[in-house]
């Protein structure tokens, strides 16, 4: 950029962020001053250039996508929305270093929903790729996808996607399943998920003792996180989540045999005065809401059973409202966006999730919901 044009903060934060090790250096060009130079990166001006002479990767990062602007709809004039030099730089970094590529795919041909805006630049942001299939027009799951995302299905699986599902994890394949936020029953959906180890409740799970009493509803809850699992593992064990009309899992009694096939690790549970609840009935108990089925050998003796080989992986969350974006993004405090991306990177040896959120700079101001002669009083 030209001398002295580059907002403050993102120069300070390069400078410190360069202290921090001695393997990165900071150049400021000016393309004005140093033409040629500058032409030579192949890059606009005001941008932040990031390259690895070792590997001989480069990537231009704007400074539009480091501090990010938005459009306020009461004065029609840009806003400063968020500072995500952290994120684009780091990610930056991992990918001019590295030579780890791996490919991710969504599902679609179930009325599946598109991931958020939020995961969708976190995925991004960890440098995957990301691409949609359908297995049924494809004939299978991709020979080089790394993982599958099923985001929210509202239709059932055909009995030979089962078995395409089936053959995928057997593989060693890795796979994502976000149940919609929807008590249909689909029955295919739920006989896979029980050949994993899990059983599906019926109804929509709620939990009298672990809610968000601003909804009014204990259908809207917050779960108890495992940080035994690596999924949650560099979690705080008291960091909130968020899920509304959320399905609700059990193991089943083959997965808890000593001999199981399959094991069952949950990561996200209810209270015990948790219900699952449907318009004739209520059963109390506490149910799994996210849990990974991982199985560590094959056996043929019975080729209706589903027993992947060591590696197959399969992570399960009882609903989409996890990846909410709307509340995602106006609670940056909540685990939800975490949890689930080091669900969609644990499972890779040369893999870390490094996909860091932006930091959000817009004005947040304290509202009374029900003014009166106490609030004003309080106040």
């Amino acid at each position: 950029a030209q001398e002295d044009s580059v907002d403050q903060r993102i120069t300070k934060f390069l400078d410190r962020y360069a202290a921090l090790s001695d393997y990165i250096t900071v150049t400021e060009l000016d393309p004005v001053a140093y033409p040629t130079q500058a032409s030579a990166y192949d890059a606009e001006e005001n941008s932040l250039i990031v390259s690895c002479e070792a590997t001989g990767k480069q990537r231009v990062i704007p400074f539009s996508d480091l501090i990010t602007y938005t459009v306020d709809m009461n004065s029609f004039s840009y806003v400063e929305d968020s500072f995500d030099a952290e994120g684009q730089l780091t990610s930056a970094i991992d990918y001019v270093t590295g030579d780890t590529q791996k490919l991710l795919y969504t599902v679609t041909g179930h009325g599946e929903s598109d991931l958020p805006a939020a995961i969708t630049d976190a995925i991004d942001k960890a440098n995957l790729s990301l691409s949609s299939v359908s297995p049924l027009a494809n004939g299978g799951v991709p020979e080089d996808c790394d993982l599958l995302i099923v985001n929210g299905p509202t239709t059932d699986l055909s009995a030979d996607e089962i078995t395409m599902f089936q053959d995928y994890l057997s593989g060693g394949g890795q796979m994502i399943l976000l149940l919609a936020q929807s008590d249909a029953a689909l029955p295919n959906w739920e006989s896979f998920l029980y050949d994993c180890g899990l059983d599906v409740a019926d109804g929509y799970i709620a939990d009298t003792a672990q809610y968000y009493p601003q909804f009014g509803s204990p259908f809207y809850l917050y779960a108890t996180l495992n940080t035994a699992s690596d999924v949650c593992a560099d979690c705080d064990p008291n960091a909130l989540t968020y899920l509304a009309n959320t399905r609700g899992f059990t193991q089943t009694a083959a997965s808890q045999a000593e001999d199981a096939a399959v094991t069952v690790t949950p990561f996200l549970t209810t209270s015990e005065n948790a219900y699952a609840v449907t318009e004739t009935d209520q059963v109390q108990g506490s149910y799994l809401l996210g849990a990974v089925c991982t199985w560590e050998s094959e056996s043929a003796d019975d080729e209706t059973t589903l027993e992947p080989a060591a590696g197959g992986r399969l992570t399960v969350l009882g609903s989409t409202s996890f990846l909410d974006e709307e509340i995602i993004s106006s609670n940056p405090s909540l685990a939800n966006q975490t949890i689930f991306m080091n669900a969609v990177t644990v499972g890779f040896d040369d893999l870390s999730n490094l996909s860091i959120p932006a930091k959000s700079l817009s004005v947040t101001y304290n509202t009374i919901v029900n003014p009166g002669l106490w609030s004003t009083l309080y106040i």
